[in-house]
């Protein structure tokens, strides 16, 4: 069935509640009303977030409004932070959950695209090609590969707001298109990615709380791109993965390293703390380590890195740059359909209980039974099975 994004039915809006994030979610059009009722329950929500909300959530519908809102609590750590925080915390909730994906009929399908998407940020580059956007570089080659390298080898590859802009922009524009099979994140130079620009975090730090929460929010939904692009994503870090960076690389699906590369989270040293980054490196890493790491401001090597299950795979310098092609090649020869199922379901299977997981698996199952790259698959096993 044809996929859309919640951003083609609906817009949302958000704001605070006490300690909870609280998000509208308002549907474009009376034919859309039901569809949001039927796909957007508070279970799914609460799986679309996984652990930036730690609490329940809840759903109250307003019908004459055509409107679903939604109370997260415990929204990115929750509790006990301010109401500017959790408002901007709440707008962060917001535009990440239109970047969920449904399954529709054709006939909504085409309504909705024949009306063309609303966008969700300004002020991001105009066009797909953002080569020509300072900073970053991006490539095609061959077999449906993107190949995506942070071009500021001089700032050791720091992200600021334009670099985050621009990533986001690549991400949204090719979660769309069919032939893209595997999207591969590097860096320019030496390092990786060094993480927040700090001339530019000391300036967001004059202009004001506001101005602040902006900025950590880009980097928030940044993150939550890579991780709910529908192609896996692959880093492949050489040198420095700190801070920011360090979550960068947490973000993607896949990370291969070249020995000598590094990572950590160095922000205690600056009086600062890795919020950002902790929810996605907990995932990959034990709690302990993740959080010895962050009180320290230590660093890890790729072996060890490798050993405490973040990296999947490490390379000698000589082999890397060919390792990596050829990493992202033998995904990019998977069937796509199947590839893509699996990041979904899997991606999905966080903080479902065994039973949930298990009907969610069985739907995945029966939709990857139906599509052609299964059949074509077991026709030509069946195939080589009978010429023996």
């Amino acid at each position: 069935m044809p996929m859309i994004q919640l951003v083609d039915l609906a817009h949302a809006r958000s704001g605070d509640k006490g300690d909870t994030a609280n998000i509208g979610v308002v549907a474009y059009d009376p034919q859309d009303w039901e569809l949001l009722r039927r796909e957007l329950s508070p279970e799914r929500v609460k799986t679309h977030f996984g652990p930036l909300v730690e609490g329940p959530v809840e759903r109250f519908e307003l019908p004459r409004l055509r409107a679903l809102n939604f109370l997260l609590h415990g929204a990115l750590g929750g509790g006990g932070t301010v109401s500017l925080m959790t408002d901007a915390q709440g707008k962060v909730l917001s535009t990440a959950l239109l970047r969920m994906e449904l399954e529709v009929s054709i006939e909504v399908a085409e309504r909705v695209r024949g009306r063309g998407r609303p966008p969700i940020e300004e002020g991001a580059p105009a066009g797909f090609d953002a080569a020509a956007v300072e900073g970053l570089r991006v490539e095609r080659g061959e077999g449906g590969v993107l190949r995506l390298t942070l071009d500021r080898p001089d700032r050791r590859n720091a992200l600021n707001a334009g670099l985050v802009r621009a990533l986001l922009h690549v991400l949204r524009n090719s979660s769309e298109e069919e032939g893209l099979r595997v999207i591969v994140l590097g860096g320019a130079g030496p390092d990786f990615c060094a993480g927040a620009d700090l001339d530019e975090l000391r300036e967001t730090a004059a202009a004001g709380a506001e101005t602040s929460l902006a900025d950590a929010r880009r980097m928030a939904e940044l993150f939550l791109a890579l991780r709910h692009h529908p192609v896996p994503v692959v880093a492949a870090v050489r040198g420095r993965a700190l801070g920011g960076g360090f979550g960068l690389a947490a973000a993607c699906d896949l990370i291969l390293a070249e020995e000598g590369a590094e990572f950590g989270l160095p922000e205690v040293h600056l009086g600062f703390v890795p919020a950002l980054v902790m929810a996605l490196v907990r995932r990959k890493v034990g709690e302990g380590r993740v959080f010895e790491l962050a009180v320290l401001g230590e660093r890890m090597d790729a072996r060890a890195a490798s050993r405490a299950g973040l990296v999947n795979r490490v390379h000698s310098r000589a082999e890397f740059a060919a390792a990596v092609e050829e990493y992202a090649s033998q995904i990019a020869s998977r069937p796509p359909s199947a590839v893509r199922l699996t990041k979904r379901l899997f991606h999905g299977l966080e903080q479902a209980s065994l039973e949930e997981g298990l009907a969610r698996g069985a739907e995945v199952n029966a939709l990857a039974r139906m599509s052609e790259d299964c059949r074509r698959g077991v026709e030509e096993f069946l195939a080589r099975r009978r010429d023996r």
